[in-house]
């Protein structure tokens, strides 16, 4: 559906008799349709923010884009990177076993990754220049990332 932007206060006095198209009565009509205006600025201002969310999705190149945008005056630009998943396994296959069940040590427990890898998993890394990192800067671009990133994406963040 394509929406054309109408000029209210031209409508409003192209739409008076002949006769009472004065300088003053022009005027008053401009005034009377104002909050009429001001209510299509407001809608025509949300659409193109609606737009701007439904194009830009949680795609790493959007994403980055996105991220460019809302801070124009920097160094770098940002940067994303998957996360590559690193640990130290406590329990595997064993080899000799005609049912592949898993071997769990008896030492340690049962735990899949360690403590320091269980804190850092994510995702995808968010590398944020070093000028732009700041707390309100940095609370902005979590939002902009939680916004558009897919609900079951983690992301970490990190200075570079």
């Amino acid at each position: 559906m394509k929406l054309y932007p109408i000029n209210i206060t031209k409508l409003g006095i192209s739409l008076l008799p002949t006769q009472l198209r004065t300088a003053s009565v022009a005027e008053f009509i401009r005034v009377m349709l104002f909050p009429l205006q001001s209510v299509q600025n407001a809608f025509f201002a949300n659409r193109d923010k609606n737009n701007y969310l439904l194009t830009h999705n949680g795609q790493v190149c959007r994403l980055r884009k996105v991220l460019n945008e809302a801070f124009p005056t920097r160094s770098k630009s940002f940067l994303i990177e998957d996360a590559v998943d690193y640990g130290t396994w406590q329990y595997a296959h064993d080899e000799d076993d005609l049912y592949n069940q898993l071997i769990i040590p008896d030492e340690g427990g049962v735990m899949i990754w360690d403590e320091e890898t269980m804190t850092k998993y994510a995702d995808f890394i968010v590398l944020i220049p070093a000028d732009v990192a700041g707390v309100d800067n940095m609370n902005m671009i979590r939002a902009l990332v939680n916004t558009y990133k897919l609900a079951s994406k983690k992301a970490i963040y990190e200075l570079y």
